[in-house]
């Protein structure tokens, strides 16, 4: 009888990782989360489920797939923090562990007990309330000039937004009429980092840190740049904080991507996901540390060691940098990615989201930036002046109709 191996929600570079390694398996999968890329992976088959954590179904399924291949279960795997628990009832079913411990994401996905957590480790809670209907907190929002309004289970950015009024927090909610549950927070201000993680075991570990800076008014990342250049006090505070709510929150194996604020010398908690960064930092890890997130991820979910203490550092300096343009009713006209760019020294990537003809999208999740630019350098200046170079040679121009193009 050979095995088979369930691959449970998306990420499909993390899912070619496993199928690299020749294992045979079958996609379950939310038909709303059915992407191209996912479509195009060389399962045995892709079971779709209709509701959102319909685990019975797909064990069902499984079982009928597994009966007609005279196949076992191997190994029931996810690699994002939506599929976790989902991941870990199927395995449960076919009496097989599962490596991520579901309670702990489920307090980190829920963005409120991940403020709790935080507010746990110190030195000072910061303001915030969960709340269903914008009246429920309009008592509550005196004495504060900025907060954030987030979806309590929202991600990438989406329905971010800072308000400093009631009538602004009205607006934000009827602007996502699709979310329940919201969460109010004291906005501060200061730098924010993204921190990739990895535990084993229980035992938490700090991959690097990566320096972040959003578009002008939104939360959506423009810049990434990894590692951060802090000093290795500041890198040790970051990192100790990170190692704590990994910690607090019952993190057991498997990557983590961390977002936190740091407010003169205080670090606090944006967000929390246990699953690998996206925006590109995977990349950015795999070109200055020389380490593939993505395989790594793969073996330890297979049941495999990994060993992040023994991986080697940073050498360089990888800077990924997002475009945005928007007009209304505007389309892409063109996406020109000059032969010469591509052979600039340092540029190891253009990728553009939107083609040619595709409407152009405000900006309100990580989802509807235009192009991001990957380049490395010695240092952080230098991997910039690479990416000033390739950005004044690209021809991205919007086009509202017949007219001119911008």
């Amino acid at each position: 009888m050979r095995d088979i191996v369930a691959l449970v929600g998306g990420i499909p570079r993390a899912h070619r990782a496993v199928l690299a390694m020749g294992h045979s398996a079958v996609l379950v999968v939310r038909r709303s989360d059915l992407s191209p890329d996912l479509a195009r992976l060389p399962v045995e088959e892709i079971v779709l489920l209709e509701e959102e954590d319909d685990a019975a179904l797909a064990v069902a399924a499984l079982e009928r797939q597994l009966t007609a291949a005279d196949a076992g279960l191997s190994h029931c795997v996810a690699f994002h923090d939506d599929y976790h628990e989902l991941a870990s009832r199927i395995a449960d079913s076919f009496g097989l562990p599962y490596y991520v411990n579901p309670h702990s994401v489920r307090d980190t996905k829920d963005k409120a007990r991940a403020r709790a957590i935080a507010d746990r480790l110190g030195p000072a809670p910061r303001r915030h309330h969960a709340f269903r209907h914008p009246a429920e907190v309009a008592a509550h929002m005196d004495g504060v000039s900025e907060w954030v309004v987030k979806p309590v289970s929202g991600v990438s950015s989406r329905s971010v937004t800072p308000v400093r009024s009631h009538a602004a927090l009205r607006a934000a909610v009827e602007a996502a009429p699709e979310t329940t549950e919201w969460l109010l927070e004291e906005r501060l201000t200061g730098a924010e980092y993204s921190v990739e993680a990895w535990s084993v075991e229980g035992e938490h570990h700090v991959l690097g840190i990566t320096a972040r800076r959003s578009f002008p008014g939104t939360f959506v990342p423009m810049e990434h740049v990894f590692p951060a250049r802090l000093t290795p006090q500041e890198a040790g505070t970051v990192e100790e904080f990170v190692g704590r709510f990994l910690t607090e929150a019952g993190a057991t194996n498997g990557p983590a991507h961390v977002e936190v604020i740091v407010q003169d010398g205080r670090v606090d908690l944006i967000e929390c996901q246990l699953r690998l960064g996206g925006g590109g930092i995977c990349e950015l890890v795999r070109l200055t540390r020389g380490v593939d997130l993505l395989h790594e991820a793969a073996v330890q979910a297979l049941g495999g060691s990994v060993d992040p203490e023994a991986w080697p550092p940073a050498e360089g300096v990888a800077v990924s940098t997002f475009v945005h343009g928007h007009l209304p009713g505007g389309r892409v006209a063109s996406n020109g990615v000059p032969a010469s760019v591509t052979r600039l020294p340092g540029v190891r990537a253009v990728d553009a989201q939107w083609q040619v003809g595709a409407e152009s999208r405000a900006l309100s999740s990580g989802a509807d930036r235009w192009m991001s630019l990957t380049t490395t350098g010695a240092d952080e200046d230098a991997a910039r002046t690479r990416t000033d170079e390739a950005l004044a040679q690209l021809d991205l121009r919007l086009r509202v109709n017949a007219g001119d193009a911008h």
